[in-house]
């Protein structure tokens, strides 16, 4: 765990650093679409690699499958086991192409504000790790309560975060209601990708 402060360990979204990114977009009108445009391309390249293992998987556990030999019938459960997985390899792997190709705008927004985070503001991987406590999920679910007050009252948190804010109060920023949502999503996506890289899935 780190030893700085929340501050200092993860400024808010929107913060002087998002402003600077802000700030880009006003001054060049191609800039959030060249943005939306690399994130689609890093989401493919990541999607190809995930592809490719895989296939890898596939092709090894069906290696396995024919390799067995008709007589050794003890071993008939872990055939139906193998056949059972490359069932739900191809099944993934059908998903995650099916996702890349319908694609909505609302999803590359939220690929476009996880790109901002780690390009304008800093928040790579070896940064959103130090999180262990789900203070990103945290900061998810205070930016989704404004949002769903905002969106049924017509009036948020204010300056005062909700609850389950992380970090100092100075830190919060409101948004808009689909703003917050799409900076919420971003966050919690930041969240599994930390825990896929601990290899977590309890």
């Amino acid at each position: 765990m780190s030893t700085d402060s929340p501050s200092q360990q993860h400024q808010p979204l929107g913060s002087a650093a998002g402003s600077a990114g802000e700030r880009r977009d006003a001054s060049d009108g191609g800039f959030t679409e060249n943005l939306m445009a690399m994130a689609s391309e890093a989401f493919a390249r990541s999607l190809s690699r995930q592809f490719e293992l895989v296939r890898a998987d596939i092709a090894h556990v069906a290696r396995l499958t024919t390799e067995q030999q008709p007589d050794e019938d003890d071993r008939s459960e872990e055939i139906a086991m193998l056949q059972g997985e490359i069932g739900r390899l191809r099944q993934e792997l059908n998903t995650h192409r099916d996702g890349v190709i319908g694609a909505t705008t609302a999803g590359l927004d939220v690929l476009g504000e996880r790109a901002r985070q780690r390009r304008w503001e800093g928040y790579d991987d070896a940064h959103d790790d130090k999180h262990q406590d789900f203070a990103l999920t945290s900061a998810a679910i205070s930016y989704l309560m404004d949002a769903r007050l905002r969106g049924t009252t017509g009036h948020g948190f204010g300056e005062s975060p909700p609850p389950d804010w992380p970090w100092e109060v100075t830190d919060w920023k409101t948004k808009k209601v689909r703003q917050s949502l799409v900076v919420a999503a971003a966050l919690i996506l930041a969240d599994i990708e930390r825990l896929d890289r601990a290899g977590v899935n309890a």
